[in-house]
């Protein structure tokens, strides 16, 4: 199942990033935590998370531009189209873990970057310390039914943290 989001799936925008420290997950992350405190967001400011030298990123731009504005309207509509980007399911679960991973970090510092609040329901504040905790992860797991298992389990359950987090964070900003 190839995993996309319209636009550009996960290693298209793995290559564009080439440029960046960033993997596709972190990149994703960042924005759906930035967007999700702040839904009207500028681009410009995601951008320049992405890389010291936002103008660095010119070929990339258009196609980044285009990428954040799907997950933007992703988040901001009532159909709940979203879903965290990450590698096929085709991918050795090595990867698709490590992807997990990195796709919590850069919610976390995306969510650092836009929200200097303290957390103050145990929903949020739950998530979060979940969050924390799955970058953690050993991605160095067996590949079976049950890891598989785990890994959808997670990846649903981000899905569904990032609403509780979205509703809860930007009536606070």
């Amino acid at each position: 199942m190839k995993k996309s989001m319209g636009l550009i799936d996960y290693d298209e925008l793995q290559s564009l990033l080439s440029d960046t420290d960033l993997t596709a997950a972190e990149a994703h992350g960042m924005a759906v935590a930035m967007i999700s405190v702040k839904p009207n967001l500028t681009v410009e400011t995601w951008l320049a998370e992405l890389s010291d030298d936002a103008q660095a990123l010119p070929t990339q731009q258009e196609h980044l531009t285009g990428w954040f504005c799907l997950i933007q309207k992703q988040l901001n509509s009532d159909a709940f189209e979203f879903n965290p980007l990450l590698p096929d399911d085709e991918e050795e679960l090595v990867n698709r873990l490590m992807a997990l991973k990195q796709w919590c970090q850069g919610f976390l510092y995306g969510l650092g970057r836009v929200y200097q609040q303290p957390i103050r329901t145990k929903d949020a504040q739950e998530i979060l310390k979940d969050m924390t905790e799955f970058t953690r992860l050993d991605v160095n797991a067996e590949e079976g039914e049950e890891e598989e298992q785990a890994y959808a389990e997670i990846s649903e359950y981000l899905r569904s943290a990032v609403f509780v987090l979205k509703d809860e964070l930007s009536s606070n900003t």
